[in-house]
Order: structure tokens, then C-alpha cells, then sequence
């Protein structure tokens, strides 16, 4: 338009130099020209008015722009944004507010014609953003395509970078998606040496330290969070406002660390700092949010009079910000409710945790007890802590009144609570901010379940298990669980998906870069190594982003909600041959959920001596001797468990018991308790419990219910992997047994044996996708720290554990004949972050893993036995039978727990119907009519 304008002009001057007769040509002229020439200084008054904030001014010039453009027919999309957003931050209701903002999102055309106008187009997304409080993801993600803009970053210069990259690490901060905000924060961080002037310099990297320590604290990771909050304070020349603020950010560190002292010394710092600005907008905030850590800080000392003082002070400062809605002053009220819980002023308590509630959503309460509707909750985490504090006062009332009806209020608290974190996590784009929210939860989760236990012994009801049950299944496995709805859809809806597709490519090339850098040989080498990881970060971030928000199919799959009960479960994996016993560790205790066909779910809590009794059963599977040398002490031991366990009070008529392990009980070989008294120095005749019924693993029952059909193996397409080693290859000591248990599998039909010099990993990864059952007969090594770098080893390299979590397999069946391959640091909810998982994350529908070094030639006797049974067999029959041969074998070589019940099988089992006669009437009541009839004649 504004080149047309220009060309109209020109024909017009034409014009007039042609027709000197005509004076109100040459006036038009005259005015055009002046008209055009106050458009630049007209837009560069609105950007400036931009950056302040004053709508109104923003308004009239926006006005201003509008009518000199139209009458020169320029483009009036600059009067027709700034207008826009003027409307949507004036005082009108939030529904208004967002439908101007989806207006303006919806004229993105605007964005992608100019690289300048699109950053100044998102700055005015920004405002609305921030003004409303509403939809920071859609914020993150017009700022991200600033990033994915190539003039945009290369030619906008360092400051624009900086403003780009810290809005993003501090949006992103602010959604709990704490990888992807120090991913930014730490673009911004590096940005900042590309500033000439040292003095911006400086407060920018001040600027990053302090977010980078702030979004690190979040994490929970404070010796980081800690370094660069210090880091902050160490640059020189800084201006008090930073200063204060990295101060503050200090104070807010020891606050997390539980340090009152250095807590309340360093706030006290800052404030005086603060003290000494002019007071604006910003400053009345950060002191608002240093009275809050103060306050904090006396509720640990247990000085509850000055904690109520600084409570006030903090929403004192907020209120004179003229926020009505602010998560920042409700946090502040549930600080002032502990106080005053502390001080047993129940309804004071009562009622500032209302006020915390009020602060955040819509919500008017009847009563002190009362609790808001589902549908008033939104994902905001100051709902789940205000809801977490209501619940623990209703707890604390019941000690006081024992009325039932505060223990059910106290769960309907926390059931909400819950649907709050469940519809922040559904915004979560990564696997560890996901994880981090669930270890926050798992003591909501541990509370809810002690509840739970007290109204079933004092009602008798069954409900409460059945809640109980439904808490345990929130907060176990839930990454696991989403991988399995995931790799459910990449088998049909995503199979075609470009932005699943794009993902999946990422993370293998992250995976494959990762082990470079561990790799490098120099430190040249690793800094080019680090340097494409960097890039492959920042791809996969935006590539997540794009998946988590553009493709509807990965959408309906994780948005699809799931519910899992005991009934549903009884009905769904369990016959009159089948039970399920579920297990719930807590801090102290640990409960059991136990689910039979037949009868309702059982309940059962166990005392703190089950974590002493599973390590002392556990200590005689650290060799292969321990057991053989003290045959009658450990059935003595395994006995004394299995009865804690309560196991002597199960169905005797099981032929299958599915074990939901949880915490230490995940390493527990259950297959090898003792389950009579009759001890014998034969270990052959000794009493295990796989003898009463095979007993087979699970990670959550709704995972089972996931991957209910398809669960027997398809043994006519198996795949073999046996590096075998023989020369020492890639270090490895050999294993010649393995070579006999991969050629005796690979006598069966259609089997792919990859042994030796075939056993590479390149192999590996070209038949991983479409194999029935994958059997590898290798090394494997259980990283039992928190990097989980477990990894298993073919010929020429090592799988390792990351790279299985960007890969995916049809496979009815892996079996890993290989050591440690089902142990790993232990996640709270997820269980061990094992090969085992990782496998199963990738997409394998059972599994047979080890928990400890396995001896190799039992292993490869246990493995011939097995595929002899699979024919017509279950994977989880055929491993049962298996071992009860290895430890019947005429020798009686192989009879120690050691050599067999390291191995367990992970999945279903093959479910029988459920035997049903009614069809047999159709024959006998004709026959009996018969014989009734010639019995009168």
C-alpha cells in the first residue's frame, strides 16, 4: 500500500507540474507530502509509547497514524495493531480481553512481511500477555518465532537477543517448563558478551545470572541455583536496582534451603537496598516479594508474630499495585494460614487460605470448610498449594472434633489439587519438569492414601481403598504411561505425523550427540561436540513446542483422559486365575492394594520394618555363593517376608499373580520368598513361592489396561543380538555360554541371528522397528545414580539408555539376557530408571529383564528351556516353566534363587475367559424333560 501511495504521489506531482492552472493539486501535493513526512516520527512515538505502557497516549497517536495513513492510502496495519491493543488492556472483563487477543493472533500474516514489525507485533502480544495473566504459553510461542527467524536473530543485534531470549527463559520459568527456560536463560547469558558498552553489559548479565538462579531453584537443584545467584551480586559497577534484585534473589534461595538465618539476614539486605530507590511500580513489587521470603523465613524460626507482620507488609505492597487478581499475594496468604494453624486459629487459618483462593480464581465460600467447583480450577500451582493447606487444616480439625466428615472434606481438597496439577502437566512440553511436579505430589498422594486408611478402618467401607487405589495410580508411572498412549498412536495416527516424525529424528541425534561429548577425546572436540548439542537443544525445544500445540493427532491422543478403578481392573486383567496386589511406599510406611476377581479390594498398610526386611532378604543375592553357603538363613529370612508381606493370605487358587512393585520392593525377586516352614539344605526342595503361582510385573495397572490385546509374543519373527565377545571386543569380557543360547534360539523358524562380528549396533537400530521378539544376549551395566546412563553393549559400541527414549519398537517381546538390565536410580513415581524401562518406553509390550549379574550359563540354559516352551505358551508361562525345570534339573546345580529368579517378566499375562456353563442347559434340560416325561408314563 505505502508503494502504491508513493506512486500515486508521483503521478500527482506529474500532474501538477503539467497543470500549474490547477492550485489545489499543488495544496494536495503539498499536504500528502507532509503527511507522509510525520508517519515515521508517528511510529516511533507509538513504539516508545509501547515500552512504557501509556495506553491512552498509545491510543490517540495509534488514531492519529490511522487518519494520515487512510488519506494517503498507506498501510494502516500498524493503527490497526496498537488500536487493538489499546482496547484489549483497557478495563474491560477477561473474556473481552482474550477475544481481542485472538484477534490480533489471528492477523499473524501481518507478522511474517517485515522482521521488525513482527518483533514489535509480539512486544504488543507481550503487554496483553502479561496484563492478563492468561496465556503465557501463546506468548512463548510468538516469541519463539522471533527465534526461529533467521533475519530476526542475525540482524536485529545483540539487545534485541537479549530481550527475546530473557522474556523467553522467565515465560517459560513462569509455565514450570523449567529445561526450556534455562535453555533461554542461558542463550541470554552467552548473548550478553556480544554488548560493547561494559555498564549494559554487566546489568544484562546480571539480569541472567539472577533468572538462571531463579529458574534452577524451581528445578529444586540449589547448588546451581545458589552459583549463579552469586555470580549476580559479583559483577562490579551495578546499579542499586540490580543489585537489590540479585539480592532479593539470594534471599529467595536460602529460603528454598530451609536457611531462616540467611534467609531473613540477606531479604533484610535487599530491602534496605530497595529502600533507597524511588518508589515505582517495580520496586513496590520486589518489596512485596522480599516481605513474602521474610515472612517464610519466620515461619521456619517459629516466630509466628513477626511471620503475620511480614505477611502484611507483603500484601500491603501488593494491594497498592491494584492487582485483582495475583498468585504472587495468595502465596502470601498461605504463609499467613500456617502461621496461624501454628497458633491452632483455625478460622483465621480458614479463612486467609480462602483469601489465597480468591486471589487466584472466582470463589465464595459458604462456609470455612467449603472448597471450589472443578470447573472454577485453572492450571495455576498457588490452587494446588491453597488446596494442599486447606486439606492439612481439615486433617488438623479432625484431631480436634473426629467428625469423618472433615477426613472426606480433606480428600475432596486434595482430589481437586489434583486436577490442578493435571491440567498444569498437560501444558508441560518435557520429560523432567514433568518428573520434578510429580515428586512435589507424591507427599499429596502420600496423605491423601494416609486419609483414606483412616475412614476404611473407621467405616469399613470399601470406597476408601477403592480412592486409596485410584491416589496410588495418580502418582505412579505417569511418563511411562504417557510413552505408551504415544507409542499406541505412532502405530496409527501419529505414524504419518511430520511433527512426531521430526521429534523422534531430534532426540536420536541429541542421544547420539550427548555420547560424542562423553566420548571426546580433547576438550577442542567436545566444545564442537557441545556446540551442535546446543543447536540440537534449541531444534528439539521448538520442535516439542510445535508437536505439544500444532498436531491435532498428538493432541487427542495426550488429552484423552484416562480413569483407572479396582473394578475396572478386576474386570479387565483378572479371572478366577489371576490376582493383582499393587504397593504404595510412603515416608514411613507402605501400603498394598490386593484386587481379586471375586471378592472387593483389600487394603492393607505395613509397619516401617518391610524396608529392614527386604534389604536383609536382598543381602543374599549380592553373590552367587551367599545362599548356597546359608541355605537355612535365608528361607528363615524369606519366610519371616513373606509373611510381613501377608502373602500367606492370598487366594491359594492364583495361578498368576501380577506384582505392582513400588520403591525398594521394585528390585525384590518375589518368585523366591518362602512360603512354608519346612526349611531343607536341599535347595531343590525348599519351599518357593513360584511354586504356589508364576508370578509376573507391572508398572502401573492403568499401563496394563493400555496394553490390554496384543500381549503374546509373535515368536515366528524373533531377532537374536550376541556379540558373544570372544576376542575382548569393545572391552568386554567374553560370553561364550551366550553363543550356545543364541544358536539354540536360532534353530527355531524364522529367526534372525546377529551373532559376533554381526552384532553391531548399527544392526541393532535397522531391525529394532519390526521384530516380533528381540533377543539380546549381552553385557549391561545399571547406572544406579541420578544421570541414569545405563547402557547395554554390542560388538562395536554401546546402546545407551537415552537413546532407547527417542527410538520406538513394534516388539511383542524383548528379552534381555544380560545383566542389571530391570535396576536403576529409583524415581519416587516412575520406579527404576532402568534399560528395562526404557525399552518399554520405546514401545516393547512385555519384557523379560535381570535384576542383578546374572551367572551365563544358567542364563543360557534358562533361555534354551524358554523358547522350547513358547510354542502355544504365554512369554510369562514360558519363563515360568523355565525356571521351576532349571531348578528341578537332576544335578540341582542351578537351584539357588540366584541363578533364576533374578529374572522377571514385565507385561500381561495370556487371560483365560472366564468359565461360564449357562450354554450347557440347552442339552441337559431337554434331556431331563425327556426322562421326566417317560418317568410319568
Amino acid at each position: 500500500m505505502m508503494r502504491f501511495a508513493i506512486y500515486l504521489l508521483a503521478i500527482i506531482v506529474c500532474g501538477c507540474h503539467q497543470n500549474d492552472a490547477k492550485p489545489g493539486l499543488a495544496t494536495a501535493v503539498a499536504d500528502i507530502r507532509l503527511s507522509m513526512s510525520r508517519l515515521p516520527d508517528l511510529e516511533k512515538k507509538i513504539n516508545r509509547l509501547l515500552d512504557e505502557g501509556s495506553s491512552i497516549k498509545l491510543y490517540d497517536t495509534a488514531l492519529e497514524y490511522k487518519k494520515i495513513a487512510r488519506s494517503i492510502g498507506a498501510d494502516t496495519a500498524w493503527a490497526t495493531l496498537f488500536t487493538t491493543v489499546y482496547f484489549a488492556l483497557s478495563e474491560r472483563s477477561d473474556s473481552t480481553r482474550l477475544n481481542y487477543l485472538y484477534t490480533i493472533t489471528a492477523e499473524e500474516n501481518l507478522a511474517n512481511s517485515d522482521t521488525l514489525f513482527e518483533l514489535k507485533y509480539v512486544k504488543a502480544l507481550g503487554l496483553l500477555a502479561y496484563e492478563n495473566e492468561t496465556d503465557f504459553p501463546l506468548y512463548a510461542r510468538y516469541l519463539e518465532r522471533i527465534v526461529l527467524h533467521p533475519r530476526a536473530m542475525k540482524a536485529l543485534g545483540p539487545l534485541y537477543q537479549i530481550w527475546v531470549t530473557q522474556n523467553l527463559g522467565e515465560t517459560y520459568t513462569r509455565l514450570d517448563e523449567n529445561i526450556a527456560g534455562i535453555h533461554y536463560l542461558q542463550l541470554f547469558y552467552s548473548t550478553c558478551s556480544l554488548i560493547g558498552d561494559e555498564a549494559q553489559r554487566n546489568e544484562a548479565s546480571v539480569n541472567a545470572c539472577y533468572g538462571l538462579g531463579n529458574t534452577y531453584r524451581n528445578m529444586g537443584e540449589y547448588d546451581s541455583a545458589l552459583l549463579y545467584t552469586k555470580k549476580a551480586l559479583a559483577f562490579k559497577q551495578v546499579s542499586t536496582l540490580n543489585f537489590a534484585f540479585a539480592t532479593a534473589a539470594l534471599a529467595e534461595v536460602y529460603h528454598d534451603l530451609e536457611n531462616a538465618a540467611m534467609s531473613a539476614e540477606t531479604g533484610l539486605k535487599s530491602i534496605a537496598l530497595l529502600n533507597r530507590l524511588e518508589e515505582d511500580d517495580q520496586i513496590v513489587y520486589r518489596k512485596a516479594v522480599v516481605y513474602s521470603i521474610l515472612a517464610d523465613a519466620m515461619l521456619l524460626k517459629k516466630d509466628i508474630i513477626q511471620c503475620i507482620s511480614y505477611c502484611d507488609l507483603a500484601i500491603g505492597n501488593f494491594d497498592r499495585l491494584g492487582k485483582k487478581i495475583s498468585r504472587e499475594k495468595g502465596k502470601v496468604y498461605i504463609t499467613r494460614s500456617k502461621a496461624f494453624a501454628y497458633q491452632n486459629k483455625f478460622d483465621s487459618a480458614f479463612s486467609a487460605v480462602d483469601y489465597a483462593l480468591k486471589s487466584v480464581i472466582e470463589f465464595s465460600p459458604s462456609t470455612l470448610y467449603s472448597l471450589p467447583q472443578e470447573q472454577e480450577l485453572t492450571p495455576e500451582n498457588t490452587i494446588y498449594e491453597a488446596l494442599d493447606q486447606k486439606a492439612s487444616l481439615l486433617t488438623g480439625m479432625w484431631e480436634i472434633k473426629k467428625d469423618p466428615f472433615l477426613l472426606k472434606q480433606a480428600l475432596g481438597a486434595y482430589e481437586l489439587a489434583f486436577v490442578v496439577e493435571r491440567k498444569l502437566m498437560n501444558k508441560f512440553l518435557f520429560t523432567g519438569t514433568t518428573l520434578a511436579q510429580l515428586a512435589e505430589s507424591r507427599q499429596r498422594s502420600q496423605k491423601a492414601i494416609s486419609l483414606c486408611y483412616q475412614l476404611y478402618q473407621l467405616t469399613k467401607h470399601n470406597q476408601w481403598a477403592e480412592k486409596a487405589f485410584q491416589f496410588a495410580e495418580k502418582n505412579k508411572a505417569f511418563v511411562l504411561l504417557e510413552s505408551v498412549k504415544r507409542n499406541l498412536a505412532a502405530n496409527g495416527a501419529l505414524q504419518k505425523d511430520t511433527l512426531y516424525q521430526n521429534t523422534q529424528k531430534l532426540q536420536l541425534q541429541l542421544a547420539y550427540t550427548e555420547r560424542k561429548i562423553a566420548e571426546a577425546a580433547t576438550d577442542s572436540i567436545k566444545q564442537e561436540w557441545q556446540q551442535q548439542k546446543n543447536k540440537l537443544d534449541n531444534d528439539l525445544l521448538l520442535a516439542n513446542t510445535a508437536l505439544g500445540r500444532q498436531s491435532i493427532a498428538y493432541k487427542a491422543v495426550m488429552e484423552k483422559k484416562d480413569s483407572v478403578s479396582a473394578a475396572l481392573v478386576s474386570s479387565k486383567l483378572l479371572n478366577e486365575k489371576t490376582g493383582l496386589i499393587e504397593f504404595f511406599n510412603a515416608d514411613t510406611v507402605t501400603y498394598a492394594f490386593v484386587l481379586n476377581y471375586k471378592l472387593p479390594i483389600q487394603f492393607i498398610r505395613y509397619g516401617s520394618t518391610l524396608t529392614s526386611e527386604i534389604d536383609s532378604m536382598l543381602y543374599f543375592f549380592r553373590s552367587a555363593s551367599a545362599i548356597g553357603n546359608q541355605p537355612i538363613a535365608y528361607q528363615q529370612t524369606a519366610h519371616q517376608l513373606y509373611k510381613t508381606l501377608g502373602f500367606a493370605q492370598l487366594d491359594k487358587g492364583w495361578q498368576n499373580l501380577i506384582v505392582i512393585p513400588d520403591g525398594k520392593l521394585s528390585v525384590l525377586p518375589f518368585d523366591a520368598l518362602i512360603s512354608n516352614s519346612a526349611f531343607s539344605v536341599n535347595l531343590q526342595q525348599a519351599g518357593y513361592f513360584i511354586n504356589q503361582c508364576n508370578t509376573l510385573y507391572g508398572y502401573s495397572a492403568s499401563i496394563l489396561l493400555k496394553q490390554l490385546g496384543g500381549n503374546m509374543a509373535d515368536y515366528k519373527n524373533t531377532t537374536v543380538f550376541a556379540p558373544v565377545f570372544a576376542n575382548a571386543e569393545n572391552g568386554q569380557q567374553p560370553l561364550l555360554y551366550s553363543q550356545q543360547e543364541a544358536e539354540a534360539i536360532g534353530q527355531n523358524k524364522h529367526t534372525s541371528l546377529f551373532e559376533k562380528g554381526r552384532s553391531t549396533l548399527q544392526n541393532f537400530r535397522l531391525q529394532f522397528a519390526n521384530t516380533g521378539i528381540l533377543h539380546i544376549a549381552s553385557h549391561a551395566y545399571a547406572d544406579t545414580g541420578t544421570n541414569s546412563n545405563s547402557k547395554i553393549e554390542f560388538i562395536d559400541s554401546s546402546l545407551l539408555l537415552n537413546e532407547l527414549y527417542a527410538m520406538h519398537t513394534n516388539a511383542s517381546l524383548v528379552v534381555l539376557s544380560a545383566c542389571e538390565t530391570g535396576i536403576g536410580h529409583i524415581n519416587t513415581s516412575e520406579g527404576p530408571m532402568s534399560l528395562a524401562r526404557g525399552f518399554y518406553y520405546a514401545g516393547a509390550k512385555n519384557i523379560i529383564t535381570s535384576y542383578w549379574n546374572v551367572d551365563d550359563r544358567s542364563t543360557a540354559a534358562l533361555f534354551k528351556s524358554f523358547y522350547s516352551n513358547l510354542g502355544g505358551n504365554s512369554s510369562s508361562d514360558a519363563i515360568y516353566f523355565s525356571k521351576k525345570e532349571l531348578i528341578r534339573a537332576e544335578d540341582g546345580k542351578f537351584a539357588s534363587p540366584y541363578f533364576w529368579a533374578g529374572f522377571v517378566h514385565v507385561g500381561l499375562p495370556k487371560k483365560e475367559k472366564n468359565q461360564s456353563y449357562w450354554w450347557w442347559l440347552l442339552f441337559i434340560l431337554p434331556a431331563l424333560g425327556i426322562i421326566a416325561y417317560k418317568i410319568r408314563c
